[in-house]
C-alpha cells in the first residue's frame, strides 16, 4: 500500500507541474541597474573596402595588374576547380560588362605573372594544372606573348617551360627575383598526407619550391638551372629544388627591396603557416606541420629542419594562401611588413 500511495503522489506533482507549464508565463522585470561592465574585442585597425565596386563575377582566383598600364589581369574558373579558366583584362572603374576576354584555356590555371622585360617581349606566364597525353594530372607553366601593339594574346604563342606530375596539392605560385630568375611554388601532388612520400625528398619536383632561368637557354631547352642553387652538382637530385619539405605552397612573393621570397603555406590537420623562404632550406613536411610533429617516422631530407616563420592554429585561420610585401605610401607603420592572410 505504501508503495501504490507513493506512485500516486508522484502521479499527482507530474500532473500540477505539466498543468503549470501549460499556463501563461509569469512577466519579468527587466533588470536595468546592472553594474557590469563588458571588455569586448577592441575595433579592428583597419577596415576593408572593395577595390573594384562595380565589378562582380564569380570564382576569380587572381589579379594581377599590367606594367605600365592601369588595367588588371583577371584568371577566373569558369566551372569548378577542374577548369576551364578564363583570362580577362579590367579597369578598376569598370564593370563585369567591360571586362575582357583575352584566353579560355581548357585546364586550371591558378596564377600568372608577368616577364621582368615583358613592356618589350611580351610574355606572360601562367601557372595550369591538367591531364598530360596520358591522363595523368599535371602541373605546367606555360608562356604566352601579347602583342605590345594590340593587347591581345594569341592561342598559338603558347610554349611548354617546365612540367611536373601534380594531382592534389598543386601549390600555384610564379614570382621572379631582381636578377630575372624565376622561382615556382610546387606542393606534395597529392590529396592527403604525402601519400607519395615526396616532401623530403629531393629526386622528384613536388613539394618544393623550383628556381629556373628562362633567359639564359640553350636552343633546345625551355630553361636553364642558376648556377648557385643549392643542389647543383649532387647526385639523384633534381638542379631546380631552391628549398623543400612544404606540403602546399600557394602563392609566392619576391620583394626586390629586400631581397627576400615569402609563401603562404596550406595546412594539414591543424596548422598553418607562411615562411620567409631561404635557399636550401627544409621546412620539414611531412615529419613536421609548421613547427609540431606530424609523421615523426618519415625519413629526413639531408637538410635540417627549420621552423617555420609564422603559424596559425586552425582555431585562428584556415587555408592560408599568401601574401605581399607592403610598400606603399599610405601606412607607413607597414612598410616592408609582409601581409597575408
Amino acid at each position: 500500500m505504501v508503495r501504490s500511495h507513493t506512485l500516486a503522489l508522484l502521479l499527482v506533482v507530474l500532473a500540477q507541474s505539466t498543468s503549470e507549464s501549460l499556463a501563461e508565463p509569469s512577466q519579468r522585470t527587466v533588470w536595468t541597474t546592472s553594474r557590469f561592465i563588458g571588455s569586448p574585442d577592441p575595433p579592428k585597425p583597419f577596415t576593408v573596402e572593395l577595390a573594384f565596386p562595380h565589378f562582380e563575377l564569380p570564382n576569380l582566383v587572381y589579379l594581377e595588374r599590367e606594367p605600365a598600364a592601369d588595367t588588371f589581369l583577371l584568371v577566373q574558373h569558369i566551372v569548378n576547380w577542374n577548369g576551364p579558366t578564363r583570362i580577362l583584362r579590367v579597369r578598376p572603374a569598370g564593370s563585369a560588362d567591360d571586362a575582357e576576354r583575352l584566353l579560355e584555356l581548357r585546364h586550371l590555371v591558378y596564377s600568372l605573372a608577368f616577364h621582368p622585360d615583358f613592356e618589350n617581349n611580351g610574355f606572360i606566364y601562367f601557372f595550369g594544372n591538367g591531364r598530360d597525353a596520358s591522363g595523368a594530372r599535371t602541373n605546367e607553366i606555360l608562356r604566352y606573348t601579347m602583342d605590345r601593339n594590340s593587347g591581345d594574346i594569341a592561342e598559338d604563342s603558347a610554349k611548354l617551360i617546365i612540367a611536373w606530375p601534380s594531382a592534389g596539392h598543386d601549390g600555384g605560385g610564379i614570382a621572379f627575383d631582381k636578377s630575372g630568375l624565376m622561382y615556382l611554388s610546387a606542393g606534395d601532388g597529392s590529396s592527403t598526407s604525402d601519400e607519395h612520400d615526396t616532401g623530403q625528398r629531393l629526386d622528384d619536383l613536388p613539394g618544393s619550391i623550383l628556381r629556373i632561368d628562362v633567359d639564359h637557354v640553350q636552343a633546345n631547352q625551355t630553361y636553364s638551372i642558376p648556377a648557385d642553387n643549392p643542389f647543383v652538382g649532387q647526385e639523384n637530385v633534381r638542379p631546380e629544388i631552391y628549398a623543400y619539405g612544404l606540403r602546399n605552397p600557394w602563392r609566392l612573393t619576391y620583394d626586390t627591396i629586400s631581397d627576400q621570397l615569402w609563401t603562404g603555406i596550406n595546412g594539414q590537420d591543424l596548422w598553418e603557416s607562411a615562411q620567409l623562404v631561404r635557399k636550401g632550406e627544409n621546412y620539414g613536411w611531412p615529419i613536421m606541420e609548421a613547427n609540431h610533429p606530424f609523421q615523426l617516422e618519415r625519413q629526413i631530407g639531408p637538410s635540417p629542419i627549420v621552423r617555420n616563420t609564422v603559424e596559425h592554429p586552425h582555431s585562428e585561420a584556415r587555408s592560408l594562401t599568401g601574401g605581399f610585401v607592403y610598400r606603399g605610401d599610405v601606412w607607413p607603420e607597414l612598410q616592408g611588413a609582409y601581409l597575408y592572410g
